[in-house]
């Protein structure tokens, strides 16, 4: 695979992959269940089971859909060989992109059940804790045999290379407004 030769400069100039909504999953039993019911066999790596089933990872209680983006370590412009999680992260931020909630990647993977075989997908997000307390993150994969979704390294200073492919959130121009005028609109009754 060859190193891209897009380099974004805003989140604008990255095109919109896919639409997901949060919230359907409200807790650890509903998501297992639809794992359970899927119709495509999903293999949910040990680690990521941990994290879903602790009583501190949080679910979206109330329904909001993301857009999100796919873009690689190469095309935030960093070289072939990569750069650090933090570096990464920072970069993307710094154009206009945001993480990913916890949830997200557990709810992506089920609804993501056409993944080319052989696609990897890193969810960008801060990181989850383990009971041993270790830090992961989610990652998405088509192995050719399941659909997977597993844990991964999450310390900031990890090092990934350039053809790592990570799913951000684009925020909407509009949520901007909207939450804006909301918030004028309840200052306005007190």
């Amino acid at each position: 695979m060859q190193a891209s030769t897009f380099r974004p400069t805003s989140a604008a100039d990255i095109p919109i992959w896919k639409t997901i909504a949060l919230g359907e999953y409200r807790d650890v039993s509903s998501l297992r269940s639809a794992f359970d019911n899927s119709p495509c066999h999903v293999r949910i790596g040990v680690s990521v089971d941990e994290a879903i089933g602790r009583p501190t990872f949080p679910f979206a209680q109330s329904k909001v859909e993301l857009d999100l983006v796919v873009v690689s370590v190469d095309e935030l412009g960093f070289p072939e060989d990569g750069a650090s999680l933090e570096a990464i992260y920072a970069r993307a931020l710094s154009i206009g992109l945001d993480l990913c909630p916890p949830d997200l990647g557990p709810a992506l993977r089920l609804n993501y059940l056409d993944q080319p075989r052989g696609e990897f997908l890193h969810i960008a997000m801060r990181p989850v804790a383990l009971y041993n307390r270790d830090l992961i993150d989610f990652s998405l994969g088509n192995d050719g045999a399941s659909l997977l979704i597993f844990g991964g390294d999450a310390r900031s200073q990890l090092v990934l290379p350039g053809l790592v492919r990570f799913v951000f959130v684009q925020s909407r121009p509009d949520s901007i407004v909207r939450s804006t005028s909301s918030s004028k609109d309840n200052l306005a009754k007190h």
